[in-house]
């Protein structure tokens, strides 16, 4: 048995365990009803919770359950170089990948096979709401078989590309969806210099330039380490449910902001260092120059439209039904109602993809009507969200939450079912069936 010093010893960390629980308790008391107080609000649990998965990326987002409906925000897709396609989310992490044999498919008259390619949304859309997309375009008699080719960053012409890349593969499609127009904008200006061919893939000078650089390979492994870092915190906050605390969910976010910052320093560096550094064809490819941003945005959306009408050109050959669909995004003046909390999340003014949306989606509204006139299936859903006043949106970019893919999907399906009227032929009815 154990003595008197022993017991009283045990007494005192027991004492001693319970008052730094109590006072734990009393601290998350306080600072759950200062925030109340002040914000005049319950404290966001289910946002940060949110924020968390976001940082986890994709594949944390499978192994904590419950979390499906996070979202995913681009670049955040492990990804691999692609030959044809520049890259492609990496099947080492995934189990597959764009053009992999489980994609190839061959018609036959009980199937529809329906493709969608786009970006990070049109990805969204596919993993999220393939349920929904699967009922809105179901066909008597034939099983719908949805094939996801969106990735992360993708802009055209990869859209066109990875469409070619499996027809020549020996895939086949019914119907194609291309869900897309954001990232064309918002991304070459936001995230371009160094000099890159605007439409070349994203990133592509830090994919491509930093090959044989050791010193730029240095400065990616430290970002990289970041990256894993702050990945692993978040899980961490996920696996053991801390973001239940007020005090844990705020100190989190306090650090993660901390190494937000860091990893910009970090970047900074980068690009400081890449701009000494003689630049390679094979890094920024042609060298065109623009007299104004405005020309810069004319050309993009020309090569926007230009790709969807050879992707119809495409389809029309291979007796495919091509639908083209413009993204939302909040900001589109008037798009959406959105309260507070909401707007907090979705919405950063002076964000970089804000000046590419503003100044981007007129002109891509323009374009979309002359892709209507050649004869392409297009509609544009940026006021698809105008009378939804539930929060819809998870980040400052342009992603939405199931709810808001559903929403998308019931668009496209209303759309290509209009468009299987009888007098229409329906859409791409099989050469089997």
């Amino acid at each position: 048995m154990p003595g008197p010093d022993v017991k009283a010893t045990l007494r005192t960390l027991v004492y001693a365990g319970v008052g730094i629980l109590l006072a734990l308790l009393v601290i998350e008391i306080i600072t759950f009803s200062v925030y109340l107080v002040t914000q005049r609000k319950v404290f966001p649990y289910a946002t940060y919770r949110s924020e968390m998965a976001q940082q986890v990326g994709a594949e944390g987002l499978r192994r904590v359950p419950g979390l499906s409906d996070a979202g995913r925000i681009g670049g955040t897709w492990p990804e691999v170089i692609h030959p044809y396609l520049g890259f492609v989310p990496d099947p080492a992490k995934f189990g597959s990948t764009i053009g992999d044999p489980d994609q190839i498919l061959s018609r036959s008259p009980d199937k529809l096979i329906v493709g969608v390619f786009g970006g990070s949304f049109a990805g969204g859309l596919c993993n999220y709401s393939k349920g929904k997309l699967r009922e809105v375009l179901q066909v008597p008699g034939r099983t719908v078989e949805v094939l996801c080719f969106g990735a992360g960053g993708y802009k055209q012409p990869q859209q066109l590309l990875a469409l070619t890349y499996v027809l020549s593969l020996g895939g086949s499609f019914d119907v194609v969806i291309n869900v897309d127009g954001f990232n064309e904008v918002a991304l070459p200006v936001a995230e371009g210099g160094q000099g890159v061919f605007p439409i070349y893939p994203r990133g592509w000078f830090w994919r491509v330039g930093s090959v044989n650089d050791p010193e730029a390979l240095k400065y990616l492994g430290g970002l990289f380490a970041i990256d894993q870092q702050r990945a692993d915190v978040a899980d961490a906050f996920l696996r053991y449910g801390l973001y239940r605390s007020t005090v844990l969910s705020l100190g989190w976010a306090s650090w993660d902001r901390l190494m937000a910052a860091r990893k910009a320093g970090v970047q900074a560096d980068l690009t400081r260092y890449k701009a000494g550094v003689s630049k390679s064809y094979a890094a920024t490819g042609p060298q065109m120059s623009f007299k104004d941003t405005a020309s810069l945005y004319d050309f993009l959306v020309r090569v926007w439209r230009d790709s969807s009408l050879q992707m119809k050109r495409l389809c029309d050959a291979n007796g495919i039904a091509y639908y083209h669909f413009l993204q939302p995004n909040q900001y589109v003046a008037g798009s959406k109602p959105m309260a507070a909390d909401e707007a907090k999340v979705a919405v950063e003014v002076g964000h970089p993809y804000q000046s590419g949306v503003v100044a981007g989606y007129p002109i891509l509204q323009r374009y979309g009507t002359e892709l209507a006139a050649a004869g392409v299936a297009f509609r544009d859903l940026t006021m698809v969200f105008d009378h939804v006043q539930e929060p819809l949106y998870i980040d400052n970019c342009c992603h939405v939450n199931r709810a808001g893919y559903d929403l998308v999907a019931e668009a496209i399906g209303e759309t290509i079912r209009a468009d299987r009227a009888p007098e229409r032929g329906g859409p791409a009815a099989s050469p089997d069936g």
